[in-house]
């Protein structure tokens, strides 16, 4: 048996770990938006009529934020094609090709482009030590002719905590407003995840130094406007991780002070 000044150290190292964790469930709120088809306009617009006032640039994950140290897709695989990143701020450019967004399609691509895909964000800790606090998720999706249903969305989410190689899953949410009697119509939703208090305020996570979403098929692909190719997939048009820095609770800091000064006495 170890003495018993022997084992504060482990509990210290025990405190330190468990504020470092999820905290509470996340649940999931959607909203959806369609219209006829619109082929002649960007692909963005269905988000970007829907959604403007929602896709924020600054947030943990955005591209340029001093909170990112770097983002993207798991290899060898990648989007069907990618007119913008998930994570640029921009969301739903709505002219030309930069209009297109992220397609992750179910079955449409080749081995190393179909779902499942996996997006992740490593965060800094050069200036935030303790990791950071996550209080919202917000997920955007959409597309003009030929499949409203590419605004469905179904995707896991995992976080690892400062100090640790492992990812832990929060769950899988599934967002599927578009059925397979939808291949005329354009679509655009959002998806947004928060602490089951669903203030915001709260976070559902803390000591988080990296996220990772991994997107699944949803099921729903109806048949294209040719009568012949199937629409299935998704196509996202941004990612936003809202939160801030991390700071230790009270009682980890006196009860890691606590154990520093015991390490110290006992070296004397």
């Amino acid at each position: 048996m170890l003495p018993s000044n022997s084992r504060l150290p482990c509990l210290v190292g025990l405190a330190l770990l468990l504020t470092l964790s999820a905290r509470g469930a996340l649940v999931i709120t959607g909203s959806v938006s369609n219209g006829a088809d619109t082929a002649t306009v960007a692909a963005g617009v269905p988000v970007a009529g829907t959604y403007s006032g929602q896709v924020v640039n600054n947030d943990l994950v955005n591209a340029g934020q001093p909170t990112l140290s770097s983002s993207g897709w798991l290899a060898p695989k990648a989007p069907f094609f990618q007119s913008n990143t998930v994570n640029d701020g921009l969301g739903h450019p709505t002219s030309g090709s930069s209009g297109s967004g992220t397609y992750l399609p179910a079955t449409f691509g080749n081995a190393n482009q179909d779902m499942p895909q996996t997006w992740t964000a490593t965060l800094n800790l050069a200036t935030n030590t303790f990791g950071y606090d996550l209080r919202t998720v917000r997920v955007f999706a959409g597309w003009v002719e030929n499949g409203a249903s590419l605004a469905n969305l179904r995707f896991e989410v995992l976080i690892s905590l400062v100090g640790s190689a492992s990812f832990s899953s929060l769950g899988t949410f599934q967002y599927t407003p578009f059925d397979n009697t939808t291949a005329f119509e354009s679509g655009a939703s959002m998806v947004t995840l928060q602490n089951d208090s669903g203030s915001g305020s709260t976070p559902f996570a803390t000591g988080v130094d990296e996220i990772r979403f991994v997107f699944l098929d949803h099921g729903f692909n109806p048949v294209a406007e040719n009568g012949t190719d199937t629409v299935d997939g998704t196509v996202l048009h941004e990612i936003d991780v809202i939160g801030v820095a991390s700071v230790p609770e009270p009682t980890t800091t006196l009860l890691g002070g606590f154990g520093l000064l015991l390490l110290l006495g006992r070296r004397r």
